[in-house]
């Protein structure tokens, strides 16, 4: 990592951790947000068939989609405002969260 933008990312960090700790100050209640991505793909490692067949798999057979999952939690409630999409999240679906979320 260059100097410079080494420089950079510590100042950064060091203001995000003032900000937060002036807020707490305030008695404002701070979320943490985060976005995961469940997925599952099953793919079959062994398989039997009869002698000079080809097995075939259905991609259907294997793949069962996935989940998109927006949280936020604060230290003193915990877990709060889940939102499940199935599909990915997009920024649109972010703005939707925080304004519920507010």
């Amino acid at each position: 990592m260059p100097e410079q933008t080494r420089q950079n990312f510590v100042q950064k960090s060091r203001s995000l951790v003032e900000d937060i700790e002036q807020a707490k100050r305030e008695g404002r209640l701070i979320v943490y947000i985060d976005e995961i991505l469940f997925s599952k793909r099953s793919i079959k490692l062994r398989e039997w068939a009869k002698k000079n067949s080809n097995l075939t798999v259905n991609q259907e057979d294997v793949y069962v989609g996935f989940r998109s999952v927006i949280a936020g939690m604060t230290e003193e409630h915990g877990i709060g405002l889940i939102k499940i999409h199935e599909h990915a999240g997009t920024g649109e679906d972010f703005r939707d969260y925080l304004k519920q979320l507010s």
